[in-house]
């Protein structure tokens, strides 16, 4: 529309100047030369837009590949990591030098430690490897008569994955490092107790058999106890 005002405008000043109406027709080709302009500078921003719009498609659609690329190495790191079970390492062929050890990763449990290790001690539990996932409430000190007597050996094992389970990260681990060193190797929780009828080395000896075994279950609970620090006593049930 600007660009036929401006050509009307021209085409007005040319009949002008030639009717000796110079100013009138000074005026108007100023008036055109002003339009072209603006004409121009119009065209310019909106080539100026449509080149920034195919920029930010082109920038969209590489941020979208890097997305599908991050979730693909995503599900992969889930699926090795966090979904898939833990794989069974090859055993080395190193001379064993135990029979029975306890692998344990603890944050913040310090506690109840000093029980739950004296707990294993006395029922055959010949050495601990303790993983530490950032404990924070002195954990250190409580295992240091245990790590210089050489009953515990403690793994400072802070979380270095988002998507992985720490806990399977470290028992394959121990699987690995220290698995070879003994006959049987069992991986539990800080508020589990292996519980026998007697020594577990003498229950293990009946079962050398079997390549490994699954322990059951049983719950014990503690109603009535508000504060275990206080040394509170209460009624344990099963």
């Amino acid at each position: 529309m600007i660009g036929v005002i401006g050509l009307g405008l021209v085409a007005d000043s040319l009949a002008l100047a030639i009717q000796g109406r110079w100013l009138l027709a000074a005026a108007g080709i100023s008036i055109a030369i002003i339009l072209g302009t603006l004409i121009g500078v119009v065209l310019a921003l909106r080539a100026a837009r449509v080149e920034q719009s195919n920029a930010v498609a082109k920038q969209v659609k590489a941020l979208e590949k890097v997305e599908k690329q991050i979730a693909g190495q995503r599900e992969l790191l889930e699926g090795k990591l966090w979904g898939a079970p833990i794989p069974v390492p090859v055993m080395s062929q190193a001379k064993r030098t135990g029979y029975l050890s306890v692998v344990v990763i603890v944050k913040d449990e310090g506690l109840y430690l000093r029980e739950w290790l004296e707990f294993h001690r006395l029922v055959g539990v010949q050495h601990v490897y303790l993983y530490d996932n950032g404990s924070s409430d002195g954990t250190e000190q409580v295992l240091l008569d245990f790590t210089r007597s050489g009953y515990v050996t403690r793994i400072p094992w802070s979380s270095f994955v988002h998507d992985g389970s720490p806990q399977k990260l470290a028992y394959a681990h121990a699987l690995s490092n220290f698995g070879p060193a003994w006959r049987w190797m069992a991986p539990i929780d800080a508020d589990e107790f292996l519980f026998p009828t007697e020594a577990v080395p003498s229950v293990l000896t009946r079962l050398e058999h079997l390549p490994a075994l699954a322990v059951y279950w049983r719950t014990l609970v503690s109603p009535g106890t508000k504060d275990v620090r206080r040394g509170s006593s209460s009624r344990i049930s099963s």
